[in-house]
Order: C-alpha cells, then structure tokens, then sequence
C-alpha cells in the first residue's frame, strides 16, 4: 500500500468526487470541491490520503479539539477496497488524535450501509444511537464513538532488562515523571523503575508535551506510549551526571 500523506489542494477535487460517491449517495451533496479544500487549509482538521496510480485510492478526515475528535469522512475507492487502505488511514488519524492527548473519537455512518457499521465496529466503535434523518433528513445516521486510551494502555507489557517482563503503568504508578532537559527537538523527562534503584530517561517530542508533571490519566498514557518506544528503541537508559 502506498503511504499515507497529508492532503493537499490539489486533491480536493477528488475527495469531494468520492465523498459523493461512496459516502453522500441519494444526498444533497454537501463536501464541494470547496468545502473540502477549506478543510484541507483549516488547522483543526487533518485530510490523510493515500495516492496511487495516478489517482486517489482513499482519504479520511478528522477534526480535532479539547475534548473529542470527530471522524467527518472516509472513503476508499472501491478497486482499492480490501488491502487495508480505510484501515490504514483511521489508524493514522486515531494515532494523531492520541499523541495529541486526545481520547475520545466520534463519528456517525448512515444506518443504511452495514458494511461501515461493520468495519468500525471490527476496529472496536460502539454504536451509541440511531438518529432518524440525521442526513438531510433524508437517510438515518447512527452515533458511533472509541475510547483511545484504554486501547493503548492494553498494550503496555514490555520486556525491559535482563529479561524480566514488566508492564510500564507500574513504572508510571506514583511515581512523578520529571523534567530534565531539551535537545535536538525532544524534551527528556526521568522517572524510577521500581527495583532497578535508579531513574531511567526517555524522550518526547516537544510538540506533544503539556505539563512536566503527570496528574491525569491521559497523560498517564501516553508518557506510557513514549517510555514503550523509549524501550523500544533501545533509548530507556538509566540516568547519568552531566
């Protein structure tokens, strides 16, 4: 599959092509050529695509803010369906939403194409409600929303040094995670690894940092995603003397 990218204006005129055709089908079609490409320039909103053959294979786009993401579309042309494309392009936009420290995505289908009730429902949405002529009211839409960060906390078993397997939320539990320098675009933070004796080192880009001191639980995991990759990496070191 070919890789995924952040559109550009160039592919409005193809997102709104497909849009039409594979998601807005027997509806006022409402994402225009224009439409799309103010989502495209707008900061809150991420338009992913993946580009093939001269031609756009799929898309997805997601906006972004405090509290939620909201899936808006995504389609994948359908002589592309079946090698992993829409799958693809939601995982991106889903990891984006989470380095971001956002937890929560909603989104809505229409009630009448199970296939999409299906697929969201394979990659672990929960169908909250159906809404009667949520589509112009014309068509029915069913609420469907995932839970980020108990996703990524199922995944926090590693194997650390020497061996011993350890789970990072209890290298994270009650221990604060401090600050200790910038370099090279990365803000270094240290924390204590239970029975080694000593703290441990790990990086984060700047970009995705808030406060130096974890007290929520969404910040819990996602420094626990970072340690997991720190470890990873081989970059999990014991802290040294400057």
């Amino acid at each position: 599959m070919d890789a995924i990218a952040l559109a550009d204006t160039d592919d409005a005129d193809a997102i709104a092509a497909l849009s039409r055709v594979e998601i807005e089908d027997g509806l006022p079609w409402r994402w225009t050529p224009a439409r799309v490409a103010r989502a495209i320039a707008n900061p809150a909103i991420n338009v992913a695509v993946v580009r093939g053959g001269g031609g756009l294979r799929g898309f997805g786009m997601m906006r972004y803010a405090d509290g939620a993401a909201h899936l808006l579309l995504l389609a994948v042309d359908p002589a592309h369906r079946r090698y992993g494309v829409g799958s693809a392009l939601l995982q991106w936009l889903e990891a984006v939403a989470l380095h971001a420290g956002i937890g929560l995505v909603q989104l809505e289908a229409r009630n009448d194409n199970p296939a999409a009730r299906a697929f969201y429902r394979r990659h672990g949405y929960r169908e909250l409600a159906v809404v009667s002529g949520m589509y112009s009211g014309i068509k029915d839409g069913v609420c469907l929303e995932r839970t980020l960060f108990e996703a990524a906390a199922a995944e926090t078993h590693v194997v650390l040094h020497q061996g011993e397997v350890m789970d990072i939320k209890d290298i994270i539990r009650d221990n604060e995670v401090r600050f200790l320098r910038f370099r090279q675009g990365h803000l270094y933070y240290a924390v204590t690894v239970p029975g080694a004796g000593t703290d441990y080192l790990f990086p984060v880009p700047v970009a995705d940092v808030g406060d130096a001191t974890l007290h929520a639980r969404e910040k819990a995991i996602l420094f626990t995603r970072y340690i997991r990759q720190a470890i990873e990496a081989g970059s999990f070191v014991p802290l040294r003397p400057e």
